[in-house]
């Protein structure tokens, strides 16, 4: 497990009640996402890139291409589709933007207050209810500063009484910030809360690293920790998940009772959520830095700046006990010959 808070720190913000370019590129950015896959305690995997269905809803108030489902492709099956029946109320898959290298988004355009009509909220009930007193969160977006309040909650409820709590990442008091939400029950005992890290509305990699029973926390932005500090904390555990909101929070409220007014303006392309911390040595053997591995298949994806660096994929083609990558640094080894591995080369 990583070293949480020593040398190699994970930041997150908490607030309220409540790949490089050059990423291993003979395998290709597919086989780096499988070996994504299969890391352990994956709950949540949504990209907009896959598993998105879409419906023209063009006529109704909605656009060509809304969200009819967003499918989960962590095999938990914690699918989302809309939240409400108003297809006015839907986020809009876009095929191509160019701030996130070209890839797929979906939009969303929820702003204003108690008003459902721009709330456009995606909802999962998830299959097996999990824990989460221990997590890493991946969420590539980027937020607009007049309308982003909450892009993703996971929590034990999603209307009123404990639909503010939950795990999340959200903005709070500064419309140019932006923190996590650690909260379970009712979202006053349980809270962990912390200050509010600015961002611009450029898109980025916002990570959330913490431990719920220690009542630590981290936020990174493209792989740099925001030094975040914790003013209020709690060691209680959280409630079990088992609810997923994306696109705002308190979503089974009616317009106007209390929760209804959280919304999301913004894009996402990316979210990853695991129930566990994510190995960080610092090092760049993918065993080892599983949460540099992760940023790193992200930036080289979506092509954003930032500090993660090219990991060493756990590839050994020629069966010689050195990984690909390893082999490729030096001119005199050679990732498809085994023999190279046991020469003396320097003869000592």
């Amino acid at each position: 497990m990583m070293n949480f808070f020593k040398p190699n720190p994970c930041s997150f913000f908490v607030g309220a009640v409540f790949l490089s370019a050059s990423l291993d590129q003979a395998l290709g950015q597919a086989d780096v996402e499988s070996f994504v896959r299969r890391l352990d305690g994956l709950k949540l995997f949504l990209k907009a890139d896959g598993g998105v269905v879409v419906e023209d809803n063009s006529s109704q108030g909605g656009s060509v291409n809304d969200v009819k489902s967003w499918s989960d492709q962590s095999g938990q099956k914690n699918h989302l589709s809309p939240a409400y029946q108003d297809r006015a109320t839907r986020p809009e898959w876009l095929k191509s933007v160019g701030a996130f290298g070209g890839r797929a988004a979906v939009e969303f355009d929820g702003k204003g207050g108690s008003d459902f009509s721009v709330t456009e909220a995606l909802l999962g009930k998830v299959q097996s209810e999990f824990d989460l007193n221990q997590a890493t969160i991946f969420l590539v977006g980027r937020c607009n500063y007049s309308s982003t309040l909450s892009p993703l909650t996971l929590g034990p409820n999603a209307g009123f009484k404990t639909g503010r709590g939950g795990v999340g990442i959200r903005r709070g008091g500064d419309p140019k910030g932006w923190f996590g939400v650690h909260n379970g029950g009712d979202g006053s005992a349980e809270k962990l809360q912390t200050s509010e890290p600015g961002v611009d509305e450029r898109p980025h990699i916002f990570t959330a690293v913490f431990d719920k029973k220690k009542a630590l926390v981290r936020m990174y932005v493209d792989g740099v920790d925001q030094k975040a500090q914790a003013n209020h904390s709690s060691t209680l555990p959280l409630d079990p998940v088992k609810f997923i909101q994306v696109g705002g929070h308190g979503v089974l409220d009616a317009p106007g009772n209390p929760g209804a007014e959280w919304f999301f303006g913004g894009q996402i392309a990316e979210i990853l959520v695991f129930n566990r911390l994510l190995t960080n040595d610092e090092s760049d053997e993918f065993d080892d830095n599983e949460f540099n591995a992760v940023g790193s298949y992200l930036k080289n994806k979506y092509a954003l700046g930032g500090s993660f660096k090219e990991p060493i994929l756990p590839v050994d083609s020629d069966g010689d006990g050195l990984p690909d990558g390893i082999e490729k640094r030096y001119a005199f080894l050679n990732p498809n010959r085994p023999s190279d591995a046991h020469q003396d080369f320097d003869r000592d």
